[in-house]
């Protein structure tokens, strides 16, 4: 393979190392560069002290993974990785992990520890933070909003709508003839959009559906979805005219508008923390405070039950004094 490499680049033959090489010598090259790489985090930690990510997944395996990162001035990087399979459900179990992490990386260096928003996480934040009074401990940001979402989400009216919206998206990309159909109507732009969450995806999509609610009135009325229509089977048929009146139904779309002005600002948030570019710490606050009023305006009457489910997730968690810090210090 290298040398038919070579031999694109006009290069003489390239001599690969052996396989003893590369399990010996140059691994060992390797890891001794990749240690006094970490070596220069460890150095930032102790100047300006670090925080620990605790960040709980399942594989494709479904083994249930807790990973261990840590984030300082210099960058992230990843520590280690635990099988936590059946012991998610043991706050004592998840508080003996975090706090041997802790200690790995030193205690001393450590100021803020981020879990996963759930019960037992927040039980053994809660015990790190009584054992380690300098550490604050918080839920991480994204996964609090995405709870958020995922609660207004489920919902009986917005439930409703996004069971609908869903039912309009599947029915046109479920069919080979009728999705070429709507991305000439659309100008070749997709109805489905994905953000950084299933919740979030709904929500995006949600959106997406709406701005292009004039294509696909287009479409529902030209001499292609007519042709069409005519050469769909009997269950099909049913199915099609349900989506077709859906979507010269006015009120429908006012039901989809009033979704997205309760889910468009907390979305935005969502995006905001997402990106990997930029601290965000010193903006959620102001951010989360800005949403809440957007919320009100939008809902002047129901506002307060949205606000219970933000409050639920939100208050004494992300509202506390580090994070209350970082807003008042952000220029």
């Amino acid at each position: 393979m290298l040398d038919a490499a070579a031999a694109v680049g006009g290069c003489p033959p390239v001599l690969a190392p052996s396989a003893i090489d590369l399990v010996g010598p140059l691994l060992a090259a390797e890891l001794k560069k990749m240690q006094s790489y970490v070596a220069g985090f460890h150095k930032d930690w102790e100047k300006w002290g670090c925080t620990v990510m605790c960040d709980g997944w399942t594989s494709p395996k479904d083994l249930i993974l807790t990973n261990f990162l840590v984030h300082s001035n210099k960058g992230t990087i990843f520590s280690k990785f635990v099988e936590a399979n059946g012991n998610t459900e043991d706050s004592d179990y998840l508080f003996e992990l975090m706090d041997d992490m802790i200690e790995r990386v030193g205690a001393k260096n450590v100021v803020h520890i981020v879990t996963d928003n759930i019960a037992t996480y927040r039980t053994a934040g809660r015990f790190l933070t009584e054992k380690w009074q300098h550490i604050f401990w918080s839920p991480c940001v994204a996964h609090s909003i995405n709870l958020i979402i995922k609660e207004l989400c489920e919902m009986a009216g917005p439930r409703e709508v996004l069971s609908k919206a869903q039912e309009i998206t599947a029915f046109i990309y479920n069919d080979q003839k009728l999705y070429p159909m709507m991305k000439f109507f659309t100008r070749e732009l997709d109805i489905l959009h994905f953000g950084p969450t299933l919740f979030a995806t709904h929500a995006a999509s949600l959106e997406s559906l709406a701005s292009r609610r004039l294509d696909l009135k287009k479409m529902f009325s030209s001499k292609a979805w007519y042709r069409f229509y005519a050469s769909m089977n009997t269950k099909l048929k049913k199915v099609g005219k349900v989506i077709e009146l859906r979507v010269f139904d006015d009120s429908f779309w006012k039901k989809v508008d009033q979704v997205i002005a309760l889910l468009h600002p907390l979305f935005k948030i969502l995006v905001f923390v997402g990106e990997g570019d930029r601290r965000s710490m010193g903006f959620v606050h102001d951010m989360m405070y800005k949403a809440k009023m957007a919320i009100q305006a939008n809902f002047p009457e129901e506002y307060k039950e949205y606000w219970v489910v933000i409050a639920k997730r939100w208050d004494d968690q992300i509202t506390h004094l580090l994070y209350l810090a970082s807003w008042f210090l952000n220029p």
